[in-house]
C-alpha cells in the first residue's frame, strides 16, 4: 500500500487528527453506552467536511464556515460520547479544533525551519510526522486535559463559553490564512509566519488565563458555601450548648425542690412513686464528663434523643484527645454520626437490644473515634 499517496488524500490528516484529538479530551471522562458508536458514525462525516475544505483551498470565508461545521461536530461528538453538557462539550470542542490545528501548524513549522522534506523520503517524513503527532498528543493529555473543566454536571459560564468561541475564530482564520499561502505555494515571510503564530500562541494562551480566573472564582463560591454551613454548625452548637445549659440547671433546681417535698411527704407515702420521680429527673439530668465541653454537649444532647426511642448509649471516650478539633467540626460530626447510629437501632425489637456504644481512644498520635453499629 502507498501510504504517502493514501496520506495525501484532500482531508485525512486533518481528520484523523481531529478525531484523535476528541479521543484525547474525551478519554478520561465516563462514557455512555453509545460512545463508540457515536465514534465511528462522526468519522465519514468529519472526512466529508475535510474533504470539501480541501477542495476550496484558494478561498477563507468558506473553509472558515466549515471550520465552525467541523466545531459543530466536534461539539455534538464530544457530548454523546462524555457525559457533559451542552456547554461544556462545546467548550471542549474549541480546545479539540485549536489542539488539532496546533499539531499540524507546528509539524509544518518543523518541516520548514529543519527543510525536512528536502533531508527525509517520504515514508520517514510520515515516520516522523506520526512519532511528533504522538508525543504531542501525550503532552496535552497530561498536561492540558487535567486543566479543563471536563465534569459530569458543569457548566461552563456564557462569558467563558462566549469568549473562547471568539477565542477559537480568530485561532481558525488564523490557520486558514497560513493554510491559504502554504497550498497556494506563496513564499513565506519570516515575519508574517510568526507574528501569525504569535496571534494563535496567545489564543490557548488566554483560554487557559481564563479557566484559572473562573475556577478561582468557583473557589470562591464554595468557599462562601462552605463558610455558610461552617456558621450554621457553630450556630447549632451554640443552640444545643444553651439547651443542654438549661436543662441541667433546671435538673438542678428540681432535684432541690423534690428534696424539700421528700421532707413533707408522710411517712406511708408510697416508695415507688417516689422512686420513680427521681428516676425521671435523673433521667434527663445526663450530663457527660468526658474532658470535652463539645464532646459533652452532644452526648448529653443524643442521650435525651436516645432516652426518647428507649436506647441506652454508653460512652468511654477521652474527649481531651479531641481538642485540636474545632467546635463546629466536632459537633457536626458526633451529631451526624449519633443520629445515624439512632436511626440504625431505633426500630430493633426487643427494646433491651437497642444500645450505641460510643469509644474515643488515643493510639500514639492519632486519635480514633468509633461507634456501634456500623451500617
Amino acid at each position: 500500500m502507498n501510504f504517502p499517496a493514501l496520506l495525501s488524500t484532500p482531508g485525512l490528516v486533518s481528520t484523523l487528527l481531529l478525531w484523535v484529538s476528541i479521543l484525547v479530551y474525551t478519554h478520561s471522562l465516563s462514557h455512555p453506552p453509545h460512545a463508540q458508536r457515536t465514534m465511528l458514525l462522526v468519522l465519514p462525516v468529519l472526512f466529508l467536511v475535510g474533504h470539501v475544505k480541501m477542495g476550496h483551498a484558494s478561498g477563507i470565508v468558506l473553509p472558515v464556515l466549515l471550520d465552525f461545521l467541523g466545531y459543530a461536530l466536534c461539539a455534538w461528538a464530544v457530548w454523546r460520547t462524555a457525559k457533559l453538557t451542552v456547554s461544556t462539550a462545546v467548550y471542549c470542542a474549541v480546545w479539540v479544533v485549536i489542539t488539532t490545528y496546533s499539531a499540524y501548524e507546528i509539524w509544518l513549522l518543523l518541516c520548514w525551519v529543519l527543510d525536512l522534506n528536502a533531508a527525509m523520503t517520504p515514508v520517514q517524513l510520515i515516520e516522523a510526522q506520526i512519532l511528533f503527532t504522538v508525543a504531542f498528543y501525550l503532552l496535552i493529555r497530561f498536561t492540558v486535559v487535567p486543566m479543563l473543566p471536563l465534569v459530569e454536571g458543569f457548566r461552563i459560564q456564557p462569558l467563558q463559553l462566549g469568549s473562547a468561541l471568539v477565542l477559537g475564530l480568530i485561532f481558525t482564520v488564523q490557520f486558514q490564512a497560513l493554510m491559504r499561502m502554504y497550498r497556494g505555494g506563496q513564499p513565506f515571510s519570516s515575519r508574517y509566519v510568526f507574528g501569525t503564530l504569535l496571534i494563535q500562541l496567545y489564543c490557548p494562551a488566554i483560554l487557559m488565563g481564563q479557566n484559572a480566573a473562573f475556577g478561582l472564582s468557583a473557589l470562591g463560591r464554595e468557599l462562601k458555601t462552605v463558610n455558610a454551613l461552617y456558621e450554621r454548625q457553630r450556630s447549632q452548637y451554640q443552640t444545643a450548648k444553651r439547651n443542654v445549659q438549661l436543662i441541667n440547671k433546671r435538673c438542678h433546681d428540681l432535684k432541690m425542690q423534690l428534696a424539700a417535698v421528700r421532707k413533707s411527704l408522710p411517712a406511708d407515702f408510697p416508695e415507688q412513686d417516689w422512686s420513680d420521680a427521681l428516676r425521671a429527673v435523673n433521667l434527663l439530668d445526663h450530663c457527660s464528663n468526658t474532658g470535652n465541653e463539645v464532646l459533652d454537649t452532644v452526648l448529653t444532647e443524643k442521650a435525651l434523643d436516645c432516652e426518647t426511642h428507649s436506647i441506652s448509649i454508653n460512652t468511654v471516650a477521652d474527649g481531651k484527645a479531641l481538642a485540636f478539633m474545632e467546635a463546629a467540626d466536632l459537633y457536626a460530626l458526633f451529631a451526624g454520626m449519633l443520629d445515624g447510629a439512632i436511626g440504625l437501632v431505633a426500630n430493633l425489637e426487643p427494646p433491651d437490644s437497642r444500645q450505641i456504644d460510643v469509644t474515643v481512644v488515643r493510639r500514639g498520635i492519632l486519635c480514633q473515634a468509633r461507634r456501634t453499629p456500623y451500617e
